[in-house]
């Protein structure tokens, strides 16, 4: 084998090893957040769960937007500054994001907190008003826990990043949803989920402090201009595709009773499982993506995005198959109101499936600097989003909610995937040899 097979075959080793502990951290956050969704559904029901989500969804759209698109670029120049040993940039990046977070989502806290009150009588559901208050109290635990989780992937510490960001919020407010639900009802499942966020914080910040405890002396180098130029495309990109799921909610919460919004969240999030997949490979890929990049390697890039996503397809298929096949049954595990979100499941579902089969292809557009073109894309995957959910949802609801999200969610995937052909030279697509598959699961490529 010549030395570059040898290289490429590095890189995919180390990204099916960290894919591996990945894969179980990120299945166990989805477990705990699956489970989440099944115990607040079964205490709360339709009409409960869809007062919490209506005012969660407010919440993170504002979490979203303080955090300013700035764990993107955490990733990307962490790996890039831990690729080159410019550790005056690993600290300059990290300290000035989370000062930048830490401002903006102060400032949008307290905005919502003034606003909470209108939003409650806009609406016409007074009912929100409470566990929006709690809730927005969460936004900055949330946006500084997930920075975090950030720095932590770039740094290839990828089971941490995925213990601050998924497991440990949910499981911590797993076992206080019980108890608090039973004294203080949607209140207390609120009080939970923000106690999970800020011992989640908590933690990150300790073991950021411990991973790069020997440049604790450093001097912090990076230009913050160079910072907010990045940010200002990626904090839209971040916004659009979270109001691609919130959007409908938002519709469905003000022409529908709050029962409709629990259904739509359930199925939507259980939707989501079959993404954890590639969301566990992103944390390994992403890191390599912006190293290889950096590095000029175009070759081992085109091997790794491709074969990766091969295993990411060969991996949820399955799941696919029985989330539709299953979907009226699963969806009565949260309770027999919920079964009205069976076809809903069944299309975000569908959706689900070519996300992951067009892979991390926005994501390898911003690790390439290609910002800019992936905020058009979001931008027109949006507007598909807006303009179906008003057509749709009044005359359909769940159903017409769905099909929303799914069509947007399909068509920025496809044009993600159109896009890395003309800019990088291949396609995000399953390799289909067997030999190349064969090869791949070795880690060897010549």
């Amino acid at each position: 084998m010549n030395n570059a097979g040898k290289q490429i075959g590095g890189h995919m080793r180390e990204v099916m090893f960290g894919s591996a502990v990945t894969f179980m951290a990120r299945g166990g956050g989805t477990f705990l957040g699956f489970l989440f969704n099944l115990v607040l559904a079964r205490l709360l029901g339709a009409v409960g769960s869809g007062v919490f989500f209506l005012a969660l969804s407010f919440v993170l759209f504002f979490e979203a937007f303080g955090r300013l698109g700035l764990e993107w670029s955490l990733v990307r120049y962490t790996a890039s500054a831990v690729a080159q040993q410019n550790w005056g940039t690993l600290k300059g990046i990290y300290i000035q994001s989370i000062r930048i977070c830490a401002v903006a989502t102060g400032i949008l806290t307290c905005i919502l907190l003034l606003s909470a009150g209108w939003i409650g009588r806009l609406f016409d559901k007074p009912e929100i008003v409470q566990p929006l208050i709690v809730l927005t109290w969460a936004i900055m635990p949330i946006a500084l826990a997930r920075l975090m989780a950030a720095s932590l992937r770039g740094l290839k510490l990828t089971f941490k990043s995925q213990m601050i960001e998924s497991i440990l919020p949910v499981g911590c407010a797993l076992l206080l949803i019980y108890p608090l639900a039973s004294v203080a009802g949607v209140n207390g499942v609120a009080i939970g989920y923000l106690a999970g966020w800020i011992v989640a914080l908590f933690v990150g910040w300790r073991l950021y402090r411990h991973a790069t405890s020997g440049f604790a002396n450093t001097q912090p180098t990076f230009a913050i201009r160079t910072l907010l130029a990045s940010s200002y495309s990626l904090v839209w990109i971040t916004i659009s595709g979270l109001l691609m799921n919130q959007f409908a909610i938002f519709v469905l919460g003000a022409s529908g009773d709050p029962a409709e919004v629990g259904i739509f969240n359930v199925a939507m999030r259980t939707s989501l499982v079959l993404t954890f997949v590639l969301y566990a490979a992103n944390n390994i890929l992403l890191p390599k993506f912006a190293e290889l990049i950096s590095l000029g390697n175009a070759a081992d890039l085109e091997k790794m995005a491709r074969n990766s996503v091969t295993i990411m397809s060969l991996l949820v298929l399955p799941i696919w198959f029985v989330i539709v096949l299953f979907s009226s049954q699963i969806m009565g595990w949260f309770g027999s109101d919920f079964r009205a979100g069976a076809m809903a499941l069944q299309i975000m579902a569908h959706a689900q499936l070519v996300n992951v089969l067009s892979g991390p292809a926005g994501d390898l557009l911003i690790m390439g600097g290609h910002e800019r073109l992936t905020r058009f894309i979001t931008s027109m995957a949006l507007l598909v989003n807006i303009v179906l959910c008003i057509l749709l949802i009044p005359h359909f609801g769940i159903a017409g909610a769905a099909v929303a999200v799914a069509c947007s969610s399909i068509f920025q995937s496809l044009l993600c995937l159109y896009q890395v052909k003309q800019l990088f030279g291949f396609w995000m697509v399953p390799v289909s040899s067997r030999k190349s598959l064969f090869l791949m699961l070795r880690g060897k490529f010549v």
